[in-house]
């Protein structure tokens, strides 16, 4: 009698048990239900051979997973990529599958568009100019030579129908009242519109160094003008004098850079043989670019006379 009762004990015991697991089993599902999650997550082309380029493509498609919906609250479109492989691909339009991979605790429902259209088309290249765009000024007081781009040039690459529609290669210089500027850059793209195609190109080199000398406008002084003569004049003729117009010219820029400088050379003129007084325009010399000289042109008049 007493092994009956304990028997009928253990049974209450153990369906209790598995009541209270069922019930907790389902609470667990009420608290965490199976839900479903649509991401716009981004497709990465793979393989594509060196000597092609992607003309048009589809950047993202939509992806629906399922699962516990505390597993789907962290999934997020940085945790799923859609990727295509082009090594099969031909030049012109193609139809391929997009493969796309999810964390184990989702499952993969559907992908919408399944396959995408990729256009594939042959690099061509084309060596351009690189302009700089000034905007902004320098610090008060001072003023902008030509920029200094190393290299002046960029190698551009991708479908010619691209390349057609170049309209020039930029690189931005914005001043915000510097007294110096050096830095490097990247290359920028534009078309006749000015709009930004950068994106769609290859650029060799993509950045450059880009050094804008700024100087001082805070000194200005006249200097006297020299002019140096190579040669004699004919044999019977002498060299009576010259004249220069002006004899002095307008020294700009930091007074350091021309403190030291008594006079301006001109460019040598050349008297060998000459029988008659004759006129010239020649140039300043200026070895240093941040100073400015103004006029940069003399006239020079040589007086030649009989001896």
């Amino acid at each position: 009698m007493k092994n009956r009762i304990f028997d009928t004990d253990l049974v209450y015991k153990i369906v209790a048990v598995i009541l209270a697991m069922a019930l907790w089993v389902g609470v667990s599902f009420a608290d965490n239900p199976m839900e479903q999650k649509i991401l716009l997550v981004p497709v990465e082309y793979i393989n594509l051979p060196q000597d092609q380029m992607i003309a048009s493509q589809e950047d993202t498609v939509n992806v629906r997973l399922e699962g516990r919906s505390e597993d789907l609250e962290f999934i997020s479109e940085e945790d799923i990529v859609g990727t295509v492989d082009l090594s099969a691909s031909k030049i012109g339009s193609n139809t391929l599958d997009v493969t796309v991979n999810v964390p184990e605790s989702v499952e993969l429902v559907d992908v919408n568009p399944p396959k995408v259209e990729v256009s594939i088309a042959e690099i061509e290249s084309v060596q351009l100019p690189v302009v700089a765009s000034v905007t902004g000024y320098p610090s008060e007081g001072y003023n902008t030579l030509s920029a200094v781009l190393s290299p002046s040039e960029v190698l551009v690459e991708g479908p010619q129908e691209w390349l057609d529609a170049i309209d020039r290669v930029i690189v931005n210089i914005i001043l915000n009242y510097e007294t110096s500027y050096s830095k490097t850059l990247p290359i920028r793209v534009l078309d006749d519109q000015g709009n930004e195609i950068t994106d769609r190109l290859r650029i060799e080199p993509s950045v450059i160094q880009v050094d804008l000398p700024i100087y001082s406008e805070l000194a200005t002084l006249l200097k006297p003008v020299h002019v140096p003569l190579v040669g004699e004049p004919a044999v019977g003729y002498k060299l009576v004098g010259i004249d220069v117009t002006p004899d002095e010219v307008r020294i700009n820029g930091d007074y350091e850079n021309f403190r030291n400088i008594i006079y301006y050379d001109t460019e040598p003129v050349d008297i060998t043989g000459a029988t008659k007084t004759f006129s010239t325009s020649v140039r300043i010399i200026n070895e240093n670019e941040f100073v400015q000289i103004d006029p940069e042109l003399v006239q020079v008049i040589v007086k030649i006379e009989r001896e």
